[in-house]
Parts: C-alpha cells; sequence; structure tokens
C-alpha cells in the first residue's frame, strides 16, 4: 500500500504563493487596477512602488557585478606575469635601435599617442612590455 504524503504548511503557502504569482501574471492590466483599486490602494502608486523596486534591484546586481569584475581583474593582473627587468633593458635597447634607425617613428608614435602630445611613462612602459614579449614568443617559436 502507497501511503499518500500530505503536504507541509510550508508547502501548502508556497503552492498558494505560486497561485497567487500566476494569477497577477495571467490577469489584464484593467483587472489588476479594478482588485487594487478595490482593495483601497492606488494602482499608479502601487506601479511606481514595483519600478523602484526594480530599479534598485537592478542597480545592487550592477553594483555586484562590478565588484566581481574588479576582483576578477585584480585575481588576473596578479597571475599575468610582467616582464622582468633584463627583458625590459633589452626591448628598451631594440626600441632605441628601430627608433635610430627609422626617423619618421617618432612622429608616428607621437600621432598614436594620446593627443599627439609624445608617449606617457605608461604608454612607453607597455611598449617596452610587448616588444619584451614579442622577443620572448619569439624566442620560444625558434625553440621549436
Amino acid at each position: 500500500m502507497r501511503k499518500s504524503k500530505k503536504p507541509t504548511a510550508r508547502e501548502e503557502l508556497e503552492r498558494i504563493e505560486d497561485a497567487l504569482v500566476e494569477s497577477i501574471l495571467i490577469a489584464s492590466g484593467d483587472a489588476l487596477r479594478e482588485e487594487l483599486t478595490a482593495a483601497g490602494l492606488d494602482p499608479d502608486s502601487c506601479i511606481a512602488e514595483v519600478d523602484a523596486t526594480i530599479a534598485v534591484a537592478k542597480a545592487e546586481r550592477a553594483r555586484e557585478r562590478l565588484k566581481q569584475a574588479r576582483t576578477e581583474v585584480a585575481d588576473w593582473r596578479k597571475r599575468e606575469p610582467k616582464a622582468n627587468v633584463t627583458a625590459l633593458d633589452a626591448a628598451r635597447a631594440k626600441f632605441e635601435q628601430l627608433r635610430s634607425g627609422d626617423q619618421g617613428l617618432k612622429q608616428r608614435l607621437m600621432l598614436a599617442a594620446r593627443k599627439g602630445e609624445g608617449l606617457s611613462d605608461s604608454d612607453m612602459e607597455g611598449l617596452l612590455e610587448d616588444i619584451a614579449a614579442l622577443d620572448e614568443l619569439e624566442g620560444k617559436k625558434e625553440d621549436e
């Protein structure tokens, strides 16, 4: 014999809640307005309150996503190996050699830099790291 399982009070309340939500979702806007008015509530203020709640929830989620993204970037930066000092010195020497051999390079770099004012320290650091990374990749390719 099979015993019928009687729902708990919690399950009963969840069913009632689900039914209420379902009835709201399938109801027309006019029917909802009538019900709210019959309950002594202002439909426009209820709509404004729900809209405000949704806006707060969206803003909270956006803050959470931003915080998570910042954490992920910080973790990524910790994992990302920086070029070592020797590689940067070699890249600097290679860059100087390139620059001295190409008179138009300085002008092209200034045009590529922000606002045409020349390379900033971070621009130069990024360029040197890129050259060092390129040398490292070329070295790996030669080893293969």
